[in-house]
C-alpha cells in the first residue's frame, strides 16, 4: 500500500436510547512506498515575482530557493521557470532534467534582477497554458508561486478564482509562498478553496530557500497521486468533516487530498452525531477509504457499541481525539476561546505547536500567519 490509514474516535460507546452521542474522529494518513508502485514524475512550474519590491534580499532569496529546488528535483523531471515584473518572462525549462540542463537553468536564474510591476494573472495564465500540455499518466503537476505584492494587471478577484478552477481540472497543486506583509493573502487563500495546495506566509526572505526545498522534496517523492478520501455513514447520523476540500454525497463525503508524498502525514478531523439505535452490541457506523483512481490505498471502519450504561460510555472515551478535533475546529472557525480551552489537553506536539503559533498570531493581529495556518490545517496539514 502507498499509504497507511488509521481512524481513531473519541468514544467507542453510544447511547442505545434517549439522546444522540457526539463522536469525534481523527483520520491519520501517512505516505509510504512499498517499492512496487509506478514512479510518479514531477512536473513543476515556478512563477517568481521579480517586481521592484522584490529587489534586495527577497530576489536573492528567490534565486537561492529556485537553484536549491533544481538540485533536489530528480533527473527526468519537468521543470519550467517564469518571472513576472515589467512583463512575464520565460527564463527556461528542462523537459527531462539532467545535469547540463540543470546547470544552464541555474545560471539563468542567477542573473535575475527585480524591477517593474506584478502581472500575476498573466503569469498564472502562462503556467496554465503550459500545464495543459503536461497531463500524462504518472505525472504530478505542481505550481510554485512566490510573490510579495498585489497584482498590477488583473484586479478582479473572480478572474483568479476561475483560473484556480482551471488548475483544479488539471489536478495541478498550487504551492503559494507569500513574502512580507504586502501580498494579498485573502485572494491567494480563496484561490485555494477551488484547488489543491498550500499557502505559506514567509516573514523573512531567508526562510524562502528552506520552504522551497521542503516542497521540492515532497514533489520528488510522491507515492500516491490524486488521492480521494471516501467517508460513508448511515443516513440516520449527522456527519461533519473539518475540511474545505469536501464534496457531499448521498452516503457521506469525499475529501480531496491531492498527492501524498513519502513520509507525509495528513490528519482529517470531524464528528458524527450518532442517533440512538434500539440494538445491542457492536455496530459499524462509518467506513473510510483512501482511493487513487480505481485503487484502494487504505481503509478502516468506525465501530461503536450501543449501551445505556453511562459508566461504560465514560470509560470508553478517548478525550485526546475530541480535544484535538475541537482545537482544529476552533482554529478553522476563528474561535480563540475553544482553542485556548482545548490546547492544554493536546498531546500531539506538532499540533500543539501549530495551535500556539496560530493563537499568538491571532492575538497579535497577524492575519497572514493565521490565514496560512488555517488553510493548511483544513488540508490536513497540522505541522507548524
Amino acid at each position: 500500500m502507498a499509504i497507511k490509514l488509521t481512524v481513531d474516535v473519541s468514544n467507542k460507546y453510544c447511547f442505545r436510547s434517549g439522546q444522540p452521542t457526539s463522536i469525534y474522529f481523527r483520520i491519520h494518513i501517512v505516505g509510504r512506498s512499498d517499492g512496487g508502485l509506478p514512479i510518479i514524475r514531477p512536473a513543476i512550474i515556478m512563477l517568481i515575482d521579480a517586481s521592484g519590491s522584490m529587489a534586495g534580499d527577497k530576489i536573492e532569496a528567490a534565486k537561492d530557493a529556485s537553484i536549491a529546488a533544481l538540485k533536489i528535483v530528480p533527473d527526468k523531471a519537468y521543470i519550467s521557470l517564469y518571472t513576472f515584473s515589467h512583463n512575464v518572462r520565460h527564463v527556461g525549462k528542462c523537459e527531462s532534467l539532467n545535469e547540463i540542463c540543470r546547470n544552464n537553468l541555474a545560471d539563468a536564474v542567477a542573473s535575475l534582477r527585480a524591477y517593474g510591476g506584478t502581472p500575476l494573472y498573466t503569469a498564472l495564465r502562462n503556467a496554465l497554458r503550459e500545464f495543459r500540455g503536461l497531463m500524462k499518466p504518472n505525472t504530478s503537476l505542481k505550481l510554485f508561486l512566490l510573490t510579495d505584492g498585489q497584482p498590477t494587471d488583473v484586479r478582479e478577484e473572480r478572474e483568479y478564482y476561475e483560473l484556480a478552477k482551471d488548475f483544479n481540472e488539471l489536478n495541478v497543486e498550487l504551492n503559494i509562498f507569500g513574502v512580507g506583509e504586502d501580498y494579498n493573502e485573502e485572494l491567494l487563500a480563496n484561490m485555494l478553496e477551488y484547488c489543491n495546495g498550500f499557502l505559506e506566509h514567509i516573514k523573512h526572505p531567508n526562510e524562502v530557500p528552506q520552504l522551497f526545498s521542503k516542497y521540492s522534496i515532497k514533489a520528488a517523492n510522491i507515492v500516491a497521486k490524486d488521492v480521494k478520501l471516501y467517508l460513508t455513514a448511515s443516513p440516520e447520523d449527522i456527519v461533519e468533516v473539518f475540511s474545505d476540500r469536501i464534496q457531499q454525497t448521498e452516503s457521506g463525503f469525499i475529501v480531496d487530498l491531492g498527492d501524498i508524498s513519502q513520509g507525509e502525514e495528513r490528519k482529517i478531523f470531524g464528528r458524527i452525531i450518532v442517533s440512538p439505535r434500539n440494538i445491542e452490541g457492536l455496530y459499524k457506523i462509518a467506513e473510510v477509504r483512501a482511493v487513487s483512481g480505481d485503487t484502494v490505498l487504505g481503509e478502516d471502519v468506525i465501530n461503536v457499541s450501543f449501551v445505556n450504561d453511562i459508566s461504560l460510555i465514560r470509560e470508553g472515551s478517548k478525550p485526546e481525539v475530541a480535544n484535538e478535533a475541537l482545537a482544529v475546529l476552533g482554529l478553522i472557525r476563528g474561535n480563540l476561546g475553544l482553542m485556548k480551552k482545548t490546547m492544554s489537553y493536546i498531546k500531539d506536539e506538532s499540533l500543539r505547536k501549530t495551535l500556539k503559533i496560530a493563537l499568538e498570531a491571532s492575538l497579535a493581529g497577524d492575519k497572514k500567519t493565521l490565514t496560512a495556518i488555517r488553510t493548511k490545517t483544513m488540508r490536513g496539514n497540522v505541522e507548524d
